[in-house]
Formats: C-alpha cells, sequence, structure tokens
C-alpha cells in the first residue's frame, strides 16, 4: 500500500491532512492515541494493512487479517459531548459510500457497527472517545476486509472480504480515500443541520430494523421487534409487553425477519 497514492485522491477538507501509515502495527488505535497525546490533530488518519492486536467491541481482539484496510480517524470536535452525533452509526454509511463508489457492491448497516454483505460481515466500526480536563477527542476505528483470499476456518462462515466478492484486488488507496471523502462530508454535514437527512440514510440501509432482535447488554437482555433509530442511534426495541426500550450498547446474539 502506497501512502502517497491516497493523498492526490482526497478532496480538501479536515479530514486526511495527516496520513501516518505502517506495513504493521499493534492497532491504529494505539498509533492515534499516541498522537492525541502528543497534540496530534484533528483529522489525522493512521493506516495499517495488518495489526497484530486489533481490538473491537467489549473487549474482543478483532481479526486483522493480511490484506485488509484498517484505519483510525483522530477527531477533535468543537462541541459538548452531549451535543455529538452518533459518529459510529453514520461512519458506517461512509464506508458503505466508499465500497460501493470503490467496487460497485451495496452493502447493508448491522446495528451498532458492522458492515455486511449478503450476511456476512465485510467492514466493523468502533468509536472511542478521552475526556479530560486537558483535552478531550474521539477516535473512529474502521477495518475493512479489503483483499484477504481467505479467512481462518472459525470465520469463514462470516465474513467476506471484497476481492472474494468481485474477483479482483481492491485499490485500498482509493477505498481509503473514499472512506476519508465521505468522513469529511459527513461530519459537515451532522454537525450542521443535516443530520436527520443522515439518519433516515441510516434508517434505511439498517438490516436490523423491522426485525425480532435479541440483545446482550452487559448482564441484561433486551428482546422485541427493532423499530427504529432515535438522534443517538439507539435501536428503539418494542417489547413483547407493548413498551419501547432505547438501547443504546450491546450485541445483537438473534435476529430473524
Amino acid at each position: 500500500m502506497d501512502i502517497n497514492k491516497i493523498k492526490p485522491l482526497i478532496k480538501s477538507g479536515s479530514i486526511g491532512s495527516t496520513l501516518m501509515y505502517l506495513d504493521e502495527t499493534t492497532s491504529t488505535f494505539d498509533m492515534a492515541r499516541e498522537l492525541a497525546n502528543n497534540g496530534g490533530e484533528h483529522g489525522a488518519v493512521l493506516i495499517t494493512t495488518r495489526q497484530t492486536a486489533g481490538r473491537g467491541r467489549l473487549g474482543r481482539s478483532f481479526a486483522s487479517e493480511d490484506g485488509g484496510l484498517y484505519m483510525t480517524v483522530l477527531l477533535r470536535p468543537d462541541c459538548q459531548p452531549d451535543s455529538l452525533p452518533p459518529i459510529t452509526a453514520l461512519s458506517a454509511l461512509c464506508v458503505l459510500d466508499a465500497v460501493e463508489s470503490v467496487c460497485g457492491l451495496k452493502a447493508d448497516a448491522k446495528w451498532p457497527n458492522d458492515i455486511l454483505h449478503q450476511g456476512k460481515k465485510l467492514s466493523g466500526i468502533m468509536t472511542i472517545g478521552h475526556v479530560t480536563d486537558n483535552q478531550a477527542y474521539i477516535m473512529v476505528g474502521i477495518g475493512i476486509n479489503a483483499n484477504q483470499d481467505s479467512f481462518p476456518i472459525e470465520l469463514e462462515h462470516i465474513a467476506v472480504s471484497l476481492k472474494m466478492l468481485t474477483g479482483r484486488t481492491v485499490s485500498r488507496e482509493k477505498l481509503c480515500a473514499e472512506v476519508i471523502n465521505s468522513l469529511d462530508e459527513m461530519l459537515k454535514d451532522a454537525f450542521g443541520d443535516n443530520l436527520e437527512a443522515w439518519l433516515n440514510r441510516y434508517r434505511q440501509r439498517c438490516v436490523t430494523l423491522g426485525t425480532a432482535v435479541r440483545i446482550l447488554d452487559g448482564a441484561r437482555v433486551v428482546e422485541g421487534i427493532a423499530l427504529d433509530v432515535d438522534r443517538n442511534a439507539k435501536l428503539l426495541v418494542r417489547k413483547s409487553d407493548g413498551s419501547v426500550e432505547a438501547v443504546g450498547s450491546g450485541e445483537i446474539v438473534q435476529t430473524c425477519q
């Protein structure tokens, strides 16, 4: 992967003005955190094609096979935390747009943070916020299965790559640039007056909505019909007693149409 091929493809904006690339690293989150703690600027993007200690949600490891695209974007939003748009959900739309632009493939969002193609995982997104008296920043981590030819046996029934779907090697440089450009557009809109338009797009692409779900949220289990997402991208679930609960986090362990 050639970082110099990414720069000319990035439109003028606040995301991607700083690009850092390593062939291999423990995690782009580690790179972003170190950069943030040393004054790294808003919009910096940390990129690798292999992570040795990739991290997913709920403290899990994130499979970071050779051939993937793994990136973390450092954000320093100029607003209070309770005014932030739902970055994870809206970043999913950016990945969907980038995949369609580069590969011509339509994929789907699965609440809260996955991108699927015909039920198999194509991408995962995780957002981590850090707030202290001295600084505040958000790290948006995105992993995309780009050019893997296969996956370990424990993942082959649940994961797929763009190369496996298209039959050709995907330009990770173009893919990375398209994600950056989409993120830049989204952040301008979502922090402005167009948040609802982006949320409506997410609703249209979210395959979770309209299904029966069983969600593990810590020690709690929430079951019901996924009706909608609210302004904060919390999943609105209608339970068997008719009440509606807004679920902000958790893992969907079962769905049915």
